[in-house]
């Protein structure tokens, strides 16, 4: 008679890992210590990280295979290491649950900023704790929730090609809207990435003209978008303009933010002529 036995989920790590004694081989392994493993302390999941793999064979083979697999994975994109954002787009292909960490100070790039991230200091006990913290959280919903897929850039970019390639005018509408919606927040996001952060604000709306199919409930529906930015200026003396969709944004020192000036070169606020 065979005995059932709960089996053991598995928790792969990916992340910069580097020789032994160098400092990405230090940070590895305190995250793994003091973030991931108390973390994953009262959850069933079995922790493997890629120096950790004893079986023989090809190395990269297995870290794929185990990227595929693994219920779940936690990533670590410190430093922007390519093998390491190479690993995270194959998990993102699978749907499978995946969480990711930052260090404070870095930006995700352009393609991931959209997902949750978990950005801390290795360097400060609070930044550890709080990470820890959320780490635990995330993985509590997805055992308690018992999540399976989740979406990822690249699975949205599969739905919408699935819908517009649907007979269904009503889905390809949902899948230009979609579409046009990315756009824009691709616009703005390429906007903001050359903005430095600074307490003026740009705002306005984007609009987006949608193209749908015939007897789709979105023909002819504009997608309008407001945006508030934090305003590119190093210093109000360094760029008293900006560009814009084509347009020249100026900088009004009263007001204290970017603002598309009169015919005049005026504010349109508060009448002050605006440097050029």
């Amino acid at each position: 008679m065979t005995e059932n036995k709960t089996r053991e989920k598995t928790c792969f790590i990916i992340c910069p890992i580097g020789e032994d004694d160098s400092p990405e081989r230090k940070r590895a392994n305190d995250l793994l210590e003091f973030i991931i493993s108390p973390s994953l302390g009262k959850f069933n999941y079995k922790l493997i990280r890629a120096d950790q793999i004893s079986k023989p064979g090809l190395i990269s083979s297995q870290i794929i295979k185990l990227v595929i697999e693994s219920d779940l994975v936690i990533t670590d994109l410190h430093k922007y290491n390519p093998n390491v954002f190479y690993e995270l787009a194959i998990r993102h292909a699978t749907r499978k649950p995946y969480i990711q960490l930052m260090s404070k100070g870095q930006n995700l790039p352009f393609d991931i900023q959209d997902v949750r991230t978990i950005f801390f200091d290795m360097t400060d006990i609070r930044d550890i704790n709080q990470a820890t913290r959320k780490v635990e959280e995330q993985i509590n919903t997805i055992v308690k929730e018992k999540i399976e897929e989740i979406d990822t850039p690249i699975s949205q970019v599969i739905n919408i090609k699935t819908l517009l390639e649907s007979r269904d005018p009503q889905k390809q509408g949902i899948a230009i809207v979609l579409q046009g919606l990315n756009e824009i927040r691709g616009e703005l996001k390429t906007m903001q990435n050359m903005l430095l952060k600074q307490p003026q604000w740009l705002t306005g709306s984007a609009v987006a003209d949608i193209d749908a199919p015939a007897n789709s409930p979105f023909e002819s529906t504009p997608i309008i978008y407001n945006y508030r930015i934090p305003v590119s200026s190093i210093s109000p003396r360094s760029r008293a303009s900006v560009i814009v969709d084509g347009k020249i944004i100026r900088l009004c020192s009263n007001c204290r933010e970017y603002i598309e000036p009169t015919a005049d070169s005026k504010c349109p606020k508060c009448g002050k002529k605006l440097r050029e």
